[in-house]
């Protein structure tokens, strides 16, 4: 009857609290008054899972499925928890239970978990709560939802990262076995727990079997090195256990060598000598790594067993011959050895340089492209390295380093190129010579410094190519005139300029205006760097010349055709590219479908010398106007007919009216006729005027729309 409807529509509660539906009848009426009625049924489910109602299930960490007991994750079996959340409902109500990982997902009702009674927790480690969704099978409604069971993986967490354990082979040298005490790494394994304890072993399965403890893990001695130690860190409350590793190695003592006696030659010698011992360094180290094994001399035997009173590199004997003691310590591990010894002994010798004049040897760069290398004929240097000693009693070698040259060892090429550190040259580079006396070679010498040097030639760039312009209009974009420029100081180099391969008389300067166009080339020369060498670099580049446009431009299409086209044409030196009225630029020179007015052509040189335009008129008239007040299309006229002020234009009404003879020159037509407003309307006119394609005198009949 449409009569009592229910007022709180938003806000009803329903009012049979029993499994039975409330009835509801909703009626559904249209503006004509016919209507339909529909039933609603509302029903309310209840849930029978206590709030505080939680299920726990521990478990071991195994590693029988992943081989891995440290990241928590386990294998559960809570199958039973069905039966136990069943018993919280009345008996014989008919409902589903179901388990999710996230309360998304139960919400969803997607991805249910499977297999309760073999479940892995591999989203959660350690930790992990089950989502539990109970449905009612009679009317779909959710009866319970919550995290309800908790997972919990209970094996240790002990640190895992111990320090390694690493001795030196101070006993029965060579074997790499010592005795370690594997307990000290407890109390930071414990990681703080006091339920847990320690069994050691040497493989992992036997960790994980718990069988071939090792028996004192105090007096444990390694069998090879490094070795690794398998902790099994067990708790005494649950059986659940971790393993931790770490590994024990047995560090060797540095290799010691036989040591040739150190013997200087000295002219006029009084017995006594300051030696640099480290000359001896490489020999003492023999291979081993000079960053990592520091070779110390002490004058005693217990001073060098104790690494005490090191002496310094400069060393002036205190008698003739005098023995030292060596120790090579590895600043790695720290451990040493100290058995070794050799003589100091002065005798004569020989001289290298003996004027102290610098031996300096200059090249320009001749090897690669500029960088810095440079090959160098050594031999060239022989008399200014023995100057008056004869070169027959005496042999001259180089050497890249003073240890080779003292040692007579890895004697250069002569004709040698420089080295390079990082693949970067080293330059300049000092190399040794090595004057040795024949009689006496390997001890009467005598070593002086040589300096390698490689200048460069010098290094600028020039763009490839320069456009200078012979006209312009303020319009371009690239440097007029255009400046050809080395970049390079003029204090430092020299320059010569050429156009055509003729020099230019007079260019001097690190740069250049180009006047014409040509290949333009310029010859640099280092003056600083060396009076030596001079070195000198020469690079061209091109000069073209180019210009703007001479443009004309014409509407090939006729008045009111209402889509025009205008042809362009061009001439100039260049290249160019066009637009219509400040728009995209194109390649073709001519616009299509264009619209009736004023209109601006553009060409533009494609080297950047400029642009030029052009205004051409495209006759047309308005289509519509709205003579409305608001400043925007108040009044109609022909497009552009202000050019042809001796055209005639008449507007009528629809019924041949003559409302308006316009002026060509004048705003246009305001829509009144006699100061009145014409309604909106179509209204025809009449223009006799001057056709631009051919010039004759035509006329075009039409109409447009007045809107207001």
């Amino acid at each position: 009857n449409g009569t009592n409807p229910i007022p709180n529509e938003t806000t009803y509660t329903n009012t049979d609290p029993s499994s039975n539906a409330d009835l509801l009848y909703v009626r559904v009426e249209d503006a004509n008054g016919c209507y339909r009625i529909a039933e609603l049924q509302l029903l309310v489910s209840t849930t029978q899972i206590p709030q505080n109602f939680n299920l726990l299930y521990e478990s071991c960490d195994n590693g029988l499925v992943d081989n891995d007991i440290t990241n928590g994750i386990a294998t559960f079996d809570f199958s039973d928890a069905t039966s136990q959340i069943e018993a919280l409902y009345p008996l014989g109500q008919q409902i589903t239970i179901t388990y999710y990982e996230s309360e998304a997902d139960a919400l969803a009702e997607i991805n249910a978990i499977v297999d309760i009674s073999d479940y892995r927790n591999v989203n959660s480690s350690f930790a992990q709560n089950i989502v539990v969704r109970v449905d009612s099978d009679t009317d779909n409604a959710c009866l319970g939802f919550g995290e309800h069971i908790t997972l919990r993986t209970i094996n240790p967490t002990p640190n895992l990262d111990p320090d390694d354990l690493v001795l030196c082979d101070d006993n029965d040298v060579g074997n790499l076995q010592e005795v370690f005490d594997l307990t000290v790494n407890e109390t930071y394994i414990f990681n703080g727990d006091l339920e847990v304890s320690a069994t050691y072993y040497t493989s992992i399965d036997d960790a994980n079997a718990a069988s071939n403890a090792i028996l004192d893990p105090s007096q444990f001695e390694n069998t090879e090195s490094p070795q690794t130690v398998f902790v099994r860190v067990t708790n005494d409350n649950t059986g659940c256990y971790a393993i931790v590793d770490f590994e024990v190695g047995v560090n060797p003592l540095p290799d010691a060598t036989t040591i040739e006696d150190y013997k200087v030659c000295e002219n006029g010698t009084d017995g006594f000598f300051l030696f640099d011992l480290s000359t001896k360094t490489d020999e003492i180290l023999n291979g081993q790594d000079p960053t990592v094994f520091e070779v110390t001399y002490h004058e005693t035997q217990q001073d060098a067993d104790d690494l005490m009173n090191a002496l310094n590199l400069d060393y002036t004997n205190t008698s003739n011959p005098q023995q030292i003691y060596v120790a090579i310590t590895n600043s790695v591990t720290g451990c040493s050895i100290s058995t070794m010894s050799f003589n100091l002994e002065v005798m004569e010798g020989a001289q290298a340089n003996s004027d102290g004049e610098p031996l300096i040897y200059e090249l320009c760069d001749n090897v690669g492209d500029n960088d810095g290398f440079g090959q160098f004929d050594l031999s060239t240097l022989t008399g200014e390295v023995l100057d008056d000693q004869d070169p027959a009693d005496y042999t001259i070698s180089y050497h890249d380093n003073l240890g080779d040259a003292n040692n007579d060892i890895n004697p250069l090429p002569l004709l040698y190129e420089n080295t390079s550190i990082d693949g970067n040259p080293t330059n300049p580079q000092i190399i040794f010579v090595r004057v040795s006396n024949n009689l006496s070679p390997d001890i009467c010498f005598e070593v002086a410094e040589v300096t390698l040097k490689v200048n460069l030639y010098p290094e600028f760039e020039l763009d490839e190519l320069y456009i200078l312009c012979t006209e312009t209009n303020d319009t371009e974009v690239i440097e007029v005139p255009p400046i050809i420029t080395t970049g390079l100081s003029e204090t430092d180099y020299s320059f010569e300029w050429r156009l055509n391969g003729t020099i230019l008389s007079g260019e001097t300067s690190s740069s250049i205006v180009p006047t014409q166009g040509g290949i333009y080339e310029v010859t640099v020369t280092d003056v600083v760097s060396s009076t030596v060498t001079m070195c000198q670099t020469t690079k061209s580049t091109e000069v073209i010349e180019s210009g703007i446009a001479a443009i004309e431009a014409e509407v090939t299409s006729t008045a009111f055709s209402g889509n025009h086209t205008i042809a362009i044409s061009v001439s100039g030196t260049s290249t160019y590219e066009y637009s219509l009225d400040y728009g995209p630029w194109q390649f073709e020179p001519e616009f299509n479908n264009v619209p009736g007015g004023i209109h601006t052509v553009l060409a533009r040189d494609l080297n950047g010398c400029g642009v030029v335009s052009v205004e051409i008129l495209a006759l047309d008239y308005k289509k519509f106007f709205t003579p409305n007040g608001d400043g925007n299309n108040d009044r109609w006229n022909i497009v552009g007919i202000d050019r042809q002020p001796t055209s005639k234009i008449y507007i009528f009404d629809r019924y041949g009216k003559l409302l308006k003879q316009l002026d060509p020159t004048g705003p246009g037509w305001d829509g009144t006729y006699r100061g009145v407003l014409m309604p909106s309307d179509d209204y025809w006119f009449v223009i006799e005027y001057t056709e631009p394609t051919t010039g004759q005198t035509k006329e075009f009949r039409s109409h447009f729309s007045l809107k207001r």
